[in-house]
This record gives C-alpha cells, sequence and structure tokens, in this order.
C-alpha cells in the first residue's frame, strides 16, 4: 500500500510538474490585466489579416493586456537601459553624485561619476560592476554575447570597452579616436566591428569610423556626400555590408539619411530629413529607440527633436510616417504595429493606415497608462503571448520601475 501511494504521489508531483511548466510565461509571472479591446479593430479582422467587415473569413476575438512588475534597476538619469536581445539581462549605468548634462555623451565630460552594471532583469538589486567611472553609451551586440561602451579614462583617454558576457571579462581598447559616441555593432558572424562616430576636437567634424575589435584599429567610413557636408551620426547597420546614418548640413536644414555599402566610395541618400538638427540632437535621435530598424527591415525610426516627435522613415522613398507630438521613444512590436510611448502612456499604433484624428480610436490599441518607455519588444513573429520590457518613473529619481507586459489573443 506504501510503495502504491508514493508512485501515485510521484505520478501526481510529475502531472503538477507539467502543468507548471506549460503555464504560459505571464501566468508564471503573476501578470494582471490592465486592458483590452477588439481584435477586428486592432489587427484587422485577425491573424489572416481579412477584415471582420470584408468578404473573407468573418473572425473576431480579444487582446488582452496583462502586466507583471519586475525588480527595479539603478539610473543614471543619463541614458535609458540597454537590454539584451533575448530580453534577460539589462545593462544600466549609474550616477554618483549630480548627473551629467546631455552633452557628456557628445564630449565625454562630467562623466566621471557614471558607472557601468549588468543585471538580470528578474533579480534584485543593482547587478554586477562592469566599468566604474567616465562610462556612457552601452550597446549590446546583436547576439547578445558583447555588451560594448565607451569609457573617456585621463591615462588611457577615450576606449572601446568590450565586455564578454560568457566569461565576464572586460578589455578596452584604444583605437586613436579622442572622442566616440553612438557604437554600432555590426550583425552577421565573421570579423567583430563596431561602427562609432568620432571627432577629434569639435563634434560638428564628427565621422563615422569602423573600429575592428580583435585588432583595435579604426578605419574611415562612410566619405562625405559633398564639400559642404556636416556630422555623420547615428549609425545602424541595415545588414553586415550596409550602414544607414544621418548626414547633417554644414548649417541647420539640410540633414538627409543616407546609406553605404562598406568599401564603397559613394554613399546615396535615404531621405530628406528637413527640419534643424544639429550634431548636440544626436545623443537625442536613438536616445528612446533602441531597435530603430523595423523587423522588415524597411523602416527606420528617429525622434525628432527639432519637432518633439517619432518619424518612421521608409527606405524605399516611400512618405515619411510622423507619429503624434511627444512621442519621444518607442518600439516596433511587428511589421504593422508601433509601440508608442508618451506622457500619458503606452499604445500599439498602426503603422500602415492613416491618422484619422484623435476622436477615431480604431487602429490604436491602449497598453498600459502612465509614463512608460518600451525598451524591448520580444523578437517573434507570433502575436499571442508576445510581450515587451517597458521602464517608467521610479520611487527615488537614481531608479527606473521595470515592467513586463504580454499580450494574450483570444478568438471567438
Amino acid at each position: 500500500m506504501r510503495r502504491r501511494l508514493a508512485r501515485l504521489t510521484l505520478a501526481a508531483l510529475a502531472v503538477l510538474a507539467a502543468g507548471c511548466a506549460s503555464a504560459p510565461d505571464w501566468e508564471r509571472a503573476g501578470a494582471q490585466r490592465v486592458g483590452d479591446a477588439d481584435l477586428a479593430a486592432v489587427y484587422g479582422g485577425g491573424p489572416d489579416g481579412r477584415s471582420a467587415s470584408g468578404r473573407g473569413r468573418r473572425w473576431s476575438g480579444s487582446v488582452t493586456a496583462v502586466a507583471a512588475p519586475r525588480p527595479a534597476l539603478p539610473h543614471g538619469r543619463l541614458q535609458l537601459p540597454a537590454v539584451s536581445p533575448d530580453g534577460t539581462r539589462v545593462a544600466c549605468l549609474t550616477q554618483d553624485g549630480d548627473a551629467a548634462r546631455p552633452e557628456s555623451l557628445l564630449t565625454g565630460r562630467n562623466l566621471v561619476g557614471t558607472a557601468l552594471r549588468v543585471r538580470a532583469i528578474d533579480v534584485e538589486g543593482d547587478g554586477t560592476p562592469i566599468a566604474s567611472g567616465g562610462v556612457c553609451w552601452p550597446a549590446w551586440s546583436p547576439d547578445g554575447n558583447t555588451l560594448y561602451f565607451i569609457e573617456y579614462d585621463e591615462q588611457l583617454g577615450c576606449t572601446l570597452g568590450v565586455h564578454d558576457a560568457a566569461s565576464g571579462t572586460t578589455r578596452r581598447k584604444g583605437v586613436g579616436l579622442r572622442r566616440m559616441f553612438s557604437p554600432a555593432p555590426r550583425p552577421g558572424g565573421g570579423t567583430k566591428v563596431v561602427a562609432v562616430s568620432a571627432y577629434g576636437n569639435v563634434p560638428d567634424d564628427a565621422l563615422v569610423f569602423l573600429i575592428d575589435v580583435d585588432r583595435g584599429v579604426a578605419e574611415p567610413g562612410p566619405p562625405p556626400s559633398s564639400a559642404s557636408a556636416g556630422a555623420q551620426v547615428a549609425p545602424v547597420w541595415l545588414n553586415p555590408q550596409t550602414l544607414l546614418y544621418v548626414e547633417l548640413g554644414s548649417d541647420a536644414g539640410h540633414a538627409s539619411l543616407r546609406q553605404w555599402r562598406v568599401g564603397s566610395d559613394t554613399t546615396d541618400r535615404v531621405a530628406d530629413l528637413g527640419g534643424a538638427l544639429t550634431v548636440y540632437d544626436a545623443p537625442a535621435l536613438l536616445a528612446g529607440i533602441g531597435a530603430p530598424l523595423s523587423p522588415g527591415r524597411d523602416r527606420l525610426a528617429l525622434y525628432r527633436p527639432d519637432r518633439n516627435r517619432t518619424e518612421l522613415i521608409p527606405l524605399d522613398g516611400d512618405r515619411t510616417r510622423p507619429l503624434v507630438a511627444g512621442s519621444q521613444s518607442g518600439a516596433w512590436w511587428d511589421t504593422r504595429w508601433w509601440a508608442l510611448a508618451t506622457a500619458d502612456g503606452t499604445e500599439l499604433v498602426s503603422t500602415i493606415t492613416p491618422d484619422r484624428g484623435p476622436g477615431d480610436r480604431g487602429d490604436r490599441l491602449s497598453l498600459l497608462p502612465g509614463r512608460w518607455a518600451p525598451v524591448w519588444v520580444q523578437p517573434t513573429a507570433d502575436t499571442d503571448g508576445k510581450s515587451m520590457l517597458l521602464v517608467g518613473p521610479g520611487a527615488t529619481p537614481d531608479t527606473l520601475s521595470l515592467m513586463q507586459l504580454w499580450l494574450v489573443v483570444k478568438g471567438e
């Protein structure tokens, strides 16, 4: 009898374990519902994309947003945390003393008190210290194996920090560039390359360079498009051989998004940005946009500080899609939807249908009220159970609240 009871107990435990293992991520995290909407209005009639009111197969359902808090993050009040591509780790800048000013990201001045830490998103505490003093611009490699950053040191000058996530070791690479900003690690295997904007004396002279990480060598990037071209800023890799970047004019008002194939002696203009951008706007262009390329790699998101809004720029020459005023941060949810953050809340906004005015909510889905900035979206095409990480104001100025949000799709 005892053996039989033991077998039954083990069998029951196995069933319970299997049930726990198969529970959705949001249930294991204890997520609570924060909102819902009609799926026909949000997804155009369902996963097959056919309209619920059209002649295609009728389909309706609901989308429920559920969220769970994660442990608060340290915050240096200079740059948002950088989340690893798999969404499991986060790199945070901390600040000892008064926070540095935004122009410090261009010049390296007033960064003595900044430090860099890495922590799992679901673990309490400030995390593991990586570098202390003069640190800025953390950026994960696309495979998540390496964390790069810029560091200023009185003896070494400006260096590229290279932290290996597996071994926990950190190296500094001096490459002969006096000031560096906006590091962009190249995707794909092979030689590790990081694109940076760099200059010697004044930020207006900044040009894009390519750093061979293993050799510790910086080589010139794209050539200026003309004799009157200004600074080259905000590099973003379209693919392992093609780089996108913003080229400013010699005076404000002539900025353009350009494309350069590595090794070519010419560049192509992708879009005329207009406006009145200067080099001191450069740190803000991608400050709240961790992954600016759309999943289809056919559009680029940039924040325009001169217009106080995010703009979605097609790479095929089509018309730019401006988002609402105050949309300073956001993320691509998928090829059709942008997670837009404003002072009032975060919502999904359709990127392929026109904005018909504030009274029309048919192409929007409210996700989370309050001030939340999306910093990571799960890289999967499946909508059901997909999640994002958002940061908001913390209990103190030197902390950020961290929230994970899922969308749960239910058909009817």
